[in-house]
């Protein structure tokens, strides 16, 4: 799952490098997607399989850029080898420093082997098929949030919506509009609109009934 917005970028697909991204993951056997974007191909993958991609650049000199694969959990699965350019145009910068990061060898070779059933065979020489062991647990990939001191879960029900917990106990909704970058909030007092930051951590916009007022709430990233 390839970000519609780096952390690096200003606007969604700036430079195009995000769908040159997906185009070059495609090129060498990854079977990838802009996150956000309908797609047919993604309803029936398991969110537990799916690799979130960290595209972040280091460098202040020169365009140093990581990918960095994470799993439903948000644990590093792989970092790969930095990728650089020293041109001074920023979309030229960008771009070949990318293009460089698919020279590591990990990303170039790398296989993808599911678990498949296998015969074995059991004390009494009877074969049987034991079951695949999961590639990844089944649990929801979950982003964890702090807001005055109570905790809240934003939980994938779809590629467009998380359901959103306060503890163990579901309040409501967030769902992706159609810019790709912002949500529609339906959680009772939380309700509203809000979107990602650079960081990871998630704005609220709501109205106060009482005055009409905007409030504006940062939920902080804790996993």
């Amino acid at each position: 799952m390839v970000p519609a917005t780096f952390s690096f970028q200003k606007t969604p697909h700036q430079y195009n490098l995000n769908k040159m991204t997906q185009f070059l993951l495609n090129k060498y056997d990854f079977e990838s997607f802009i996150d956000g974007e309908t797609n047919e191909g993604i309803k029936n993958i398991d969110v537990s399989k799916l690799l979130r991609l960290q595209v972040e650049e280091k460098g202040a000199l020169s365009s140093k850029i990581i990918f960095t694969f994470l799993d439903y959990k948000g644990s590093t699965i792989y970092t790969s080898k930095e990728g650089k350019s020293n041109r001074k145009d920023y979309k030229k910068s960008y771009t070949e420093a990318i293009r460089n990061v698919f020279k590591d060898e990990v990303i170039l070779n790398h296989v993808y082997k599911p678990k498949t059933e296998k015969t074995v065979l059991t004390e009494d020489k009877t074969p049987v098929k034991s079951k695949a062991i999961a590639y990844l647990k089944t649990e929801a990939f979950q982003l964890k949030f702090e807001l005055r001191g109570r905790e809240y879960s934003f939980i994938p029900s779809s590629k467009l919506e998380y359901t959103i917990q306060q503890n163990t106990k579901v309040i409501g909704k967030a769902i992706l509009q159609k810019n790709g970058v912002d949500y529609k909030i339906e959680a009772g007092t939380l309700t509203g609109r809000g979107s990602f930051d650079d960081f990871g951590n998630f704005t609220i916009i709501r109205v106060n009934p009482a005055n009409k007022k905007e409030l504006i709430d940062t939920m902080i990233r804790v996993k």
